[in-house]
């Protein structure tokens, strides 16, 4: 069974077709040679990204579960949820994965492992998906099946702690308290200087690998494939070389959802500059270009758009005034999410890295060790960014 976090890619290849290898959603968008694809939703509470996952599963012959068959979809079978629900005396699922699991147990499969299905993220609907398929490897355990949770990330009947209740001085496996194999950070500020300087920062440290701007993601773009791609890609290429790994961009707060929930435990900073620097230097930025104001209201001024208006919500205001209401719902976004996501979302002002110790309660945060930490700023220019170039207007999907 492959899933979409962290190690998904690890599943082998199968030549001599000894096994199956099942896949999860729109999986199929990275990895075709699967034998069958579980996307038990309803057709019609799809997203473009799940239709466009089912039909092209269809198109390549891939078998698909779903609640039930459609015409339309050759290649997709019903999922037996009332005889499942019958032999297991349960129904309890809260995941796909769940139903994977239950599906396997169901027709007498003797061994399943599982790449990329970690249960990992900070959002309730994580926390509560992760004891349904703990619950749905226990029953497969139980009937004698053997299960094996492959991959560094997965939390699945692991303790938090990594500890045995009781045993206090027994560690199941030799890692600190809460420690992860791989930290991954993203940093946000609408201060593009405070961005170069958080870079810089962080770049510094010791085993670490940061991004400035990696690969910006527009906010309204509605296939979450582009945002794990990039991130898969992110990880993958430097994930195994070093410890943190890292992005910083303004965009990331505007993905805050996609990236707290994206198994990998991610931890998100976010500085706030000074507001009137941070406001002019976007309009000087932006130039001719409004990226802020909806064309279709009555404050659209004629103003030149670009392929930047993508990475921006619009608001039915002028163009300074909108700007300055993104600026307002950036920061609160960042405020909200911290107390919502305590152990993984932190808002600072910027002159949290003028002092030594405002520099090392970052590094702490984003689980750096004292050992570990380097706590001086390199002392380079900071870079000029170019200008925007108005292009052609972005087409009509591309405005809220």
């Amino acid at each position: 069974m492959v899933g979409k976090g962290y190690g998904w890619w690890e599943c082998p290849r199968d030549p001599q077709n000894e096994y199956e290898v099942w896949g999860i959603n729109d999986l199929i968008m990275r990895k075709t040679d699967i034998d069958l694809m579980f996307n038990v939703h309803l057709l019609e509470d799809y997203c473009k990204a799940d239709m466009a996952g089912v039909e092209f599963a269809n198109a390549l012959g891939i078998p698909i579960i779903m609640p039930k068959e459609y015409p339309d979809l050759p290649m997709s079978i019903r999922f037996p949820l009332e005889e499942i629900m019958k032999e297991f005396d349960t129904d309890y699922f809260m995941t796909g994965i769940a139903y994977m699991l239950a599906y396997a147990i169901y027709k007498g499969y003797k061994q399943i492992d599982c790449y990329g299905i970690n249960m990992r993220g900070a959002d309730e609907k994580y926390k509560n998906a992760r004891a349904c398929v703990e619950y749905w490897i226990g029953i497969a355990k139980g009937r004698g099946i053997k299960v094996n949770m492959y991959g560094k990330y997965c939390d699945c009947l692991k303790a938090f702690d990594r500890r045995l209740y009781g045993f206090n001085t027994f560690q199941t496996q030799p890692h600190v308290i809460n420690d992860r194999a791989l930290y991954v950070t993203f940093g946000a500020s609408l201060d593009r200087q405070v961005i170069d300087l958080l870079h810089k920062f962080l770049s510094a440290q010791k085993n670490s690998k940061y991004f400035n701007n990696f690969r910006p993601i527009p906010l309204n773009d509605f296939h979450d494939l582009t945002f794990f791609g990039n991130l898969d890609e992110m990880v993958v290429k430097h994930g195994d070389s070093t410890k943190f790994v890292g992005d910083i961009g303004f965009y990331n707060m505007l993905h805050l959802d996609k990236i707290i929930n994206n198994e990998h435990s991610s931890r998100i900073i976010c500085l706030e500059g000074d507001k009137e620097k941070s406001i002019a230097d976007w309009l000087t930025y932006a130039g001719e270009a409004n990226l802020w104001t909806n064309p279709k209201c009555q404050y659209w001024n004629g103003d030149k758009s670009s392929d930047a208006a993508y990475y921006f919500p619009k608001y039915d205001l002028p163009k300074q005034e909108a700007l300055e209401k993104f600026y307002h719902e950036y920061y609160m976004v960042a405020r909200r999410a911290e107390y919502k996501y305590p152990g993984y979302v932190r808002f600072w002002k910027a002159d949290k890295l003028d002092t030594e110790e405002g520099r090392k309660e970052i590094l702490a945060f984003l689980g750096y060790q004292e050992d570990e930490m380097v706590l001086e700023i390199p002392d380079q220019p900071l870079p000029i960014p170019p200008p925007i170039v108005a292009q052609t207007p972005m087409p009509e999907e591309a405005y809220f």
